[in-house]
């Protein structure tokens, strides 16, 4: 799951609008094994899929607001949305890194609803 987030991501970031078909693809994936095993599996990977559905939905809400602030005919707002893109996939990736760690060693992640790591 995090991993498919992570992908999710960089796809987008990286490739044009047909291939980024593909990262929305992977953040559903992400969001439909997270979802399905929500409430099933062991006290610490609940908390990673609370974790994972949380780092998805910020991420995305923020992702698709910045996208739709480059329709503004002000100068600079390209390379504003770009930062912040940047910045959100930054965010995503640290995330995302934090909950793969802490899986591998069974670790419950501390607070899954918090938007901070």
């Amino acid at each position: 799951m995090h991993a498919l987030t992570a992908a999710a991501f960089l796809i987008n970031w990286a490739a044009p609008f047909p291939g980024s078909l593909i990262g929305l693809g992977a953040g559903i994936g992400a969001v439909a094994i997270a979802q399905s095993n929500r409430r099933e599996g062991m006290p610490w990977a609940q908390t990673h899929h609370e974790f994972g559905i949380r780092t998805l939905l910020l991420g995305a809400a923020v992702w698709v607001v910045s996208g739709l602030l480059i329709m503004a005919p002000a100068p600079g707002v390209a390379t504003a949305v770009s930062f912040i893109q940047l910045l959100v996939l930054a965010w995503v990736l640290a995330r995302a890194a934090v909950g793969f760690w802490r899986a591998l060693n069974r670790k419950p992640t501390p607070n899954p609803l918090t938007p901070f790591l």
